[in-house]
């Protein structure tokens, strides 16, 4: 059956009562529950605006009748278009979880070793270059919307996230988009944030947010991006097919980097004290494939950092200037500040993770 209607959407199950069979299909249309039985069905279908004729193959109208001998025992059940939308969610959210969960112990081999050895330079930015160009729409330029006095300001939000995962990138990006500064609490696999999102949300999943502005905390990234164009957007509106963007493009990054930024480092140095971080800063936007790395070497080595985003377009770039930048990234670490993206990570690595230690052949 063929109802013509612009939302129109059908499912078909089989029932059984008795010794009957029944087929019963839940019917969308418009986004609005039209009714429970098929006459009155069919009635708003054709009072619709959208109005054309409903038919079976040939059959006229009258064949929609619960009894007609061309349809014995159908039954038609209609339900909104929201709650067929929802469990499409659900069922893109169980698959990509699928997905991560096949791929993260991949990429850990394919990208296993040393993170703190240096690295081949050509093969980091060309990888990172080809992660950018995967995602080139978003997280680069501040929209126009925000770019004008915003009518509210954020006092404090709060993200913990892993770099690798794309719907945590799904939420930077947002972030970068809107221009808005973050604190970033990484949660590489095995971290010690993991258990403050469990604490707070009563399970391990991510991005976990917090906006200390309003007490909103919450999971789920597309709740996420929708509450920050709500509440911080200015006007602005989520960019079309941006949710679907992400289960086609938004696993690239993570492919290309071979999933850096996702495992917890662990210094090789002997007798290695880790030194407790003190206000970090990185002045970034999502897209740069040279912040990237830096937000890579952050993550895995656990450090609780501030994102300062000041992507194209973005009013911000004098708070660049000022602390002594010239583009993006650019780390303060207490009185040490850095700009170029390869200093950076070997610095982190050095101080924060013990440095390179190279193995012993034979050992």
């Amino acid at each position: 059956m063929l109802l013509f209607n612009s939302t129109y959407k059908k499912k078909r199950v089989r029932k059984k009562h008795g010794k009957h069979s029944y087929i019963v299909y839940i019917v969308i249309m418009n986004g609005n529950v039209a009714s429970t039985s098929l006459s009155r069905c069919c009635q708003s279908s054709v009072r619709s605006e959208n109005r054309r004729r409903c038919f079976r193959r040939g059959a006229s109208r009258s064949c929609f009748r619960q009894n007609h001998p061309h349809h014995p025992r159908r039954i038609f059940v209609c339900a909104s278009k929201g709650e067929d939308e929802d469990e499409k969610n659900n069922n893109n959210k169980v698959e990509a979880k699928d997905v991560l969960s096949f791929l993260c112990p991949l990429l850990k081999l394919i990208g296993g070793g040393d993170a703190a050895k240096p690295r081949n330079r050509t093969l980091e930015v060309a990888t990172s270059g080809f992660a950018s160009i995967a995602r080139i729409q978003y997280g680069k330029t501040v929209l126009e919307e925000v770019k004008k006095n915003r009518q509210r300001e954020p006092t404090k939000l709060i993200l913990y996230e892993f770099e690798a995962c794309p719907f945590c990138r799904r939420v930077r990006e947002t972030l970068s988009m809107l221009d808005l500064d973050c604190e970033i609490r990484p949660c590489p696999k095995d971290g010690r944030f993991r258990k403050e999102v469990l604490e707070r949300g009563g399970k391990e999943t991510f991005p976990y947010f917090v906006d200390e502005t309003t007490g909103k905390e919450m999971y789920e990234s597309a709740d996420i991006v929708n509450y920050l164009y709500e509440t911080y957007g200015n006007g602005a509106t989520v960019p079309e097919n941006y949710f679907a963007s992400t289960l086609v493009t938004g696993w690239m990054p993570t492919l290309f980097r071979a999933g850096r930024g996702m495992t917890k480092y662990e210094p090789r140095k002997e007798g290695f004290v880790k030194p407790q971080p003190r206000n970090i800063e990185l002045f970034n936007y999502e897209n740069n494939q040279f912040a990237r790395l830096c937000r890579e070497a952050l993550c895995e080595l656990e450090l609780p950092y501030t994102l300062r985003n000041v992507g194209a377009g973005s009013p911000k770039r004098e708070t660049l200037t000022e602390a002594g930048g010239k583009s993006v990234p650019f780390l303060i670490d207490g009185d040490v500040k850095i700009g170029e993206s390869e200093e950076i990570v070997a610095y982190l690595f050095e101080k924060y993770g013990g440095g390179y230690v190279p193995e012993i052949e034979g050992a």
